[in-house]
């Protein structure tokens, strides 16, 4: 594909082994919110294998069957009701050392597809519990 689209993720190695609480997100802060987040995922994984990988686009309507398969647990799907700054609470927290920020849909036209994109400035996590990684 050409990467361009909404569904979209990013995996982010957190290096450490966290049980996440909350999350804030900023986006683009001037007056065209296009593209900002709208619908956001976290999803995460204590250790990734070989078969950990989820091999199917984000915009895959499969995408998140096979998350689950490969042992990905969806800690918390919101909606941003502000375009540029949400402070979004994880309600059920696992202990987790690999992320997936998943945006499902944006602000503005077209909210998903291949004409769609994400733009996000800044993600700040909290945790209640930080342990090194193995």
């Amino acid at each position: 594909g050409t990467g361009a689209g909404v569904p979209q993720h990013l995996t982010f190695d957190l290096n450490v082994n966290a049980n996440l609480t909350r999350f804030e997100l900023y986006a683009r802060d001037d007056t065209y919110h296009n593209w900002n987040p709208k619908i956001i995922q976290i999803w995460g994984i204590e250790e990734i294998g070989e078969d950990s990988e989820v091999t199917l686009s984000s915009m895959d309507a499969g995408w998140e069957d096979e998350a689950r398969a490969k042992g990905w647990k969806l800690l918390t799907e919101n909606v941003c009701t502000d375009p540029i700054s949400n402070n979004l609470v994880i309600n059920d927290p696992q202990t987790v050392r690999y992320i997936i920020i998943r945006t499902t849909e944006v602000h503005g036209g077209p909210s998903t597809g291949s004409g769609a994109y994400v733009i996000l400035r800044e993600v700040t996590l909290f945790a209640d519990s930080i342990l090194p990684a193995d």
